[in-house]
């Protein structure tokens, strides 16, 4: 994208996933933040495998191909389980929609296109490929209709049917409806790291739901000085505190800085607990600093935040220390010819192992790889390559996923190709990796 302005968005290609321009934000929060150095200290510091962990080993590889129609793989649900988006295939399409021109489509003749290409939820034993569609009443649970995804440990589901919300036990299939009901676009929200509320943004705040207890908590924030970031990217270990990235007004011109901060659902409380600088987005030449990606991850009790970002002018991956206010450098990055690219990354459930892609130069062109790598404190260690020169196929947040035991790394390739501005497969490969 050629512009002066180096606003912050989030351009995925197929496979690529590089980094463009700037978002803005439109939803204001009142609370101080405290004070933050407009030079934050940035480190870069890759620690070799240290004495006190073990090398980390690939000890089996599997590849399931070619499922027809498979288009997302959202999650493990147990053992050799895993929970897959299947829809009709490229052929099917075709014949279904012949003579197909996306733009030459209704509406109703869209929707009806994206329902039968993303299709139905299955739950699909690796060892048997034995399929089970997942149904509510007489009828399939569409994949289009899932909002938060596959709760930790792949144990429930929620999904929206004709403005219903409601929650599916995978394991034992019952169904229960949601207490807040939303309407068809509502967009959804993330599930709690215990897997016991759902968080979403509403107009002016939170919206935290208790699905043991079938009870919803509004959390309404004043318009005063604050933001909700567009991307709100909320994070929770068990729904009492909310992590979300907002943004705050300051004093001079059209100046704004990003950050993490967090909110206590009962005393409602705001605390700032990372802040970068104010950049004002009207200058020339302005230094960006602000958060690209929703997905970060709170670690090590709450004193470390694995993110992407950008701080003046630099992007990458950071482990930032909440204590002494340092961002350290964990995935460095190659100077590639697509310019600036994120690098996704997935934590292990017992957060002490990484899986995340990035960019490599392999045999003089350049691909993406996947890395598994150690959670030591503020650093990866013990990193090894379990994939090269993949083409990851499907949505970001599903590229890859952790077994409930953090002993496997399910990964989904594709050859995706692109016709009439639709991503289509004729081959898939389901990879799961052991790593001891």
């Amino acid at each position: 994208m050629h512009t002066k302005r180096k606003a912050l968005i989030l351009k995925i290609s197929i496979p690529a996933l590089i980094l463009g321009t700037c978002i803005g934000t439109e939803y204001f929060f009142n609370t101080k933040a405290a004070e933050v150095s407009e030079k934050p200290v940035v480190i870069a510091e890759e620690l070799a495998n240290t004495a006190n962990n073990k090398p980390l080993q690939i000890i089996n590889k599997q590849e399931y191909k070619n499922i027809p129609g498979l288009l997302q793989v959202l999650d493990f649900s147990e053992d050799d389980e895993v929970i897959l988006s299947i829809g009709m295939t490229k052929e099917e399409l075709k014949k279904k929609y012949k003579d197909f021109k996306l733009d030459k489509l209704t509406d109703k003749e869209k929707k009806d296109f994206y329902n039968d290409q993303y299709g139905n939820v299955y739950k699909v034993n690796l060892n048997t490929m034995e399929k089970i569609a997942l149904k509510d009443g007489g009828g399939y649970i569409a994949s289009r209709s899932i909002k938060a995804g596959i709760s930790p440990q792949g144990k429930n589901m929620d999904y929206l049917l004709n403005g219903s919300s409601k929650i599916y036990n995978i394991k034992t299939g019952e169904i229960k409806s949601y207490g807040q009901n939303h309407k068809d676009n509502w967009i959804g929200g993330i599930w709690s790291k215990d897997g016991n509320f759902i968080i979403n943004y509403v107009e002016g705040g939170l919206e935290v739901y208790n699905v043991n207890e079938n009870k919803v908590e509004m959390i309404q924030i004043d318009r005063d000085n604050f933001y909700i970031s567009t991307i709100p990217g909320f994070f929770s270990e068990d729904g009492k505190d909310v992590y979300f990235i907002g943004e705050e007004k300051g004093n001079k011109g059209d100046e704004r800085r990003q950050g993490i901060y967090k909110v206590n659902v009962n005393t409602k409380k705001i605390d700032s607990v990372m802040l970068l600088p104010y950049v004002d987005r009207t200058k020339r030449n302005f230094k960006e600093s602000c958060i690209p990606s929703a997905v970060y991850e709170i670690l090590n009790g709450g004193k470390s935040i694995l993110l992407e970002a950008y701080i003046n002018g630099e992007s990458g991956t950071y482990m930032y220390d909440v204590e002494n206010k340092k961002f350290n450098r964990v995935i460095s990055h190659i100077n590639s010819k697509e310019g600036d690219f994120a690098s996704p990354f997935w934590i292990s459930p017992d957060k002490t192992k990484v899986v995340y892609v990035n960019r490599a130069k392999e045999n003089d062109k350049e691909c993406w790889n996947l890395y598994v790598a150690r959670i030591n404190e503020n650093n990866f260690t013990n990193r090894i390559c379990i994939a090269k020169d993949i083409e990851l196929g499907d949505s970001v947040p599903n590229w890859a996923h952790w077994s409930n035991d953090g002993k496997k790394v399910i990964f989904y390739k594709a050859d995706t190709k692109v016709e009439d501005r639709v991503a289509y497969s004729d081959k898939n490969i389901i990879n799961v990796i052991t790593i001891k």
